[in-house]
């Protein structure tokens, strides 16, 4: 199994994004992968001996996690993922505690160095993260109510993956700012009711707007069939637009079609191809029925709502 390097040996790998620890954990688990397909299990000294090969792999990095786990001192949620997974994956210090299932203990190991490996990439760390977007949430860019979608907001502060806003929700919802459901949706606390029907409205429009549907330079659909889509009155759809404009995320110009801002204030996510949406479309479509592109626009134009602008 790979070691990890001495201190003289961190850093970036010249032309790389990369650490040296990072390669050297990347090799670990490829070992540990390859040994795990020689794993037996049949009796008991068979199983010691998968154990131990486990516990050998992992022991050398225990160390560097005790370390991140110290560095995640501004984040509880962080803290706690640390202590788990090195808990899961070290070797017990009593011989009178029953070994742990093989099966678990391989998976501790693996989620454990997976982990490790993300730690080296660059990025925001969750602290960081966490304080981004609780200063949105404080200046109002995440009204009460919005969601919160991963996503957009790791390309928004270029974190490497979304682990790590993850847990930077996880924390903010430790503090009362944010709700997250069970099935893993971020809202912001507090309830839309305390929103007028405008605030709701432009809410969910910059969703839309972050999220690609309407991509920077595209036309809004128009008041009326808008109000229709939003089973809205078309005075609050008009007023939310005006909000939204208000805050520099659209253009409304009289005489002219309403677009979204070239430089909104926040980042949009590229918005997806036709037929790579068709492709993710068909395990949601009816028995037999393969949605293609075009179905796609046709569905669009019976809702009386201009298509968004695709690549």
């Amino acid at each position: 199994m790979t070691t990890p390097a001495s201190a003289s040996s961190s850093g970036r790998s010249e032309g790389s994004d990369h650490t040296p620890e990072y390669h050297q954990l990347r090799a670990t688990l490829s070992s540990l992968q390859r040994a795990a397909t020689r794993f037996t299990g049949q009796t008991a000294a068979g199983l010691g001996r998968d154990r131990d090969t486990i516990w050998d792999a992992v022991e050398p990095w225990l160390p560097l996690a005790e370390r991140r786990l110290n560095e995640a001192a501004r984040s509880p949620s962080q803290q706690a993922h640390w202590r788990g997974m090195i808990s899961a994956a070290c070797r017990p210090e009593s011989t009178c505690l029953p070994p742990p299932d093989l099966v678990l203990l391989l998976s501790a190991a693996r989620c454990l160095l997976r982990a490790l490996m993300e730690a080296e990439r660059p990025g925001p760390s969750v602290s960081d993260i966490a304080d981004r977007v609780r200063g949105a949430i404080s200046n109002g860019t995440y009204p009460p109510g919005s969601l919160l979608a991963a996503r957009p907001i790791a390309a928004d502060v270029g974190a490497p993956t979304l682990d790590r806003v993850d847990l930077a929700l996880q924390d903010l919802q430790r503090e009362g700012l944010i709700d997250i459901s069970p099935s893993k949706r971020a809202r912001v606390a507090g309830s839309t009711m305390l929103q007028g029907p405008a605030e709701r409205i432009a809410a969910w429009l910059r969703f839309l707007i972050q999220s690609g549907v309407f991509p920077p330079r595209s036309a809004m659909p128009s008041v009326q069939p808008l109000a229709r889509s939003l089973v809205s009155s078309t005075p609050d759809v008009s007023s939310a637009l005006h909000l939204l404009a208000d805050r520099q995320v659209l253009l409304i110009q009289r005489g002219h079609r309403t677009v979204v801002h070239p430089v909104p204030p926040f980042t949009v996510a590229i918005p997806p191809e036709l037929d790579d949406l068709a492709l993710k479309l068909t395990c949601r479509a009816l028995p037999k029925v393969r949605p293609t592109g075009t179905d796609i626009l046709a569905a669009c134009r019976q809702t009386h709502i201009e298509p968004p602008r695709v690549r």
